[in-house]
């Protein structure tokens, strides 16, 4: 802010850019201040000071940022780094398209959703076998889905055991176990794939390109980008999840909490009705 860019060297800065990128490394999200160096005159301001982690740092603290302080005598914000994982509650339900793949997902769904019945009006209903759906679906995952990272590893595993052990004239059982276990491994592989490219929302990435480090490098990304590190209430900063999930409700109970409930009354009003004889005529068929 208040720098002329014309004055700027290019070159240097896309070297820069070129030596992040060739790094891996990745700037993480700014809470505070948002310029880290201020021209002693106030005329100038600039972000020169940030922290770049790399993909196993974010891995293990998805939830790093950078707090700018206030600056005192020096004309450079000291700063911050910090990870919290804080507790936000239960994170919302999601079906994901590799489970379509399954071949008992469709009969889960089916059995579950015909099984039961609940008794109301149609929308509630529907709410009811949502929620039904969804519990016996989260249990199903855990079950036949589970940590697809380490299954793959395992029948990878598996595969090169059988590989290295098996004679140069296998037996007939020796290679279907064989064929099973690719045929597992592809499953799960494909599946896992597609778990993550759904979760990091890449759309022009060629189908079928086994790229799980990018994608998992998006996530990441989309994460720092989404995660809430805290909230402004009135002067002060707070990051106590449980305060700030009371202001925000207390803040939509206000807004859409009606403060006058002064209505007019029609009792007593008089209305043209329809006699018997024309309510018959209304639903007789053509």
């Amino acid at each position: 802010m208040g720098s002329n860019r014309n004055n700027s060297d290019n070159g240097l800065i896309s070297d820069f850019n070129d030596w992040l990128a060739a790094m891996e490394v990745d700037d993480i999200p700014c809470v505070g201040k948002p310029f880290t160096w201020v021209r002693p005159n106030g005329s100038c301001k600039s972000k020169l000071d940030r922290v770049c982690v790399s993909d196993g740092w974010l891995s293990k603290w998805p939830d790093s940022s950078q707090f700018n302080l206030e600056r005192n005598y020096s004309d450079h914000c000291p700063i911050i780094m910090h990870s919290k994982c804080s507790d936000w509650g239960p994170k919302p339900f999601k079906v994901y398209d590799g489970w379509l793949m399954n071949k008992q997902f469709q009969k889960v769904v089916r059995e579950c959703w015909l099984d039961y019945q609940p008794m109301g009006w149609g929308g509630y209903a529907l709410k009811c076998k949502l929620q039904h759906l969804k519990q016996r679906l989260k249990i199903w995952s855990k079950d036949n889905i589970g940590d697809l990272c380490s299954k793959v590893k395992q029948l990878q595993q598996k595969l090169n055991a059988l590989e290295n052990s098996m004679p140069a004239q296998p037996s007939e059982q020796q290679v279907k176990e064989l064929k099973k276990t690719q045929a597992d491994l592809w499953e799960k592989a494909t599946m896992h794939e597609s778990i993550v490219r759904q979760k990091s929302r890449c759309r022009w990435i060629k189908e079928g390109d086994s790229n799980t480090a990018y994608f998992h490098r998006v996530i990441n990304l989309r994460r720092r980008r989404n995660a809430l590190r805290g909230m402004q209430i009135g002067d002060t900063w707070v990051e106590n999840p449980n305060i700030i999930k009371a202001e925000i409700l207390h803040h939509f109970q206000n807004r859409f909490n009606e403060p006058h409930l002064s209505r007019p009354n029609l009792d007593g009003v008089a209305f043209k009705s329809l006699t018997s004889t024309q309510r018959e005529i209304m639903i007789e068929p053509f």
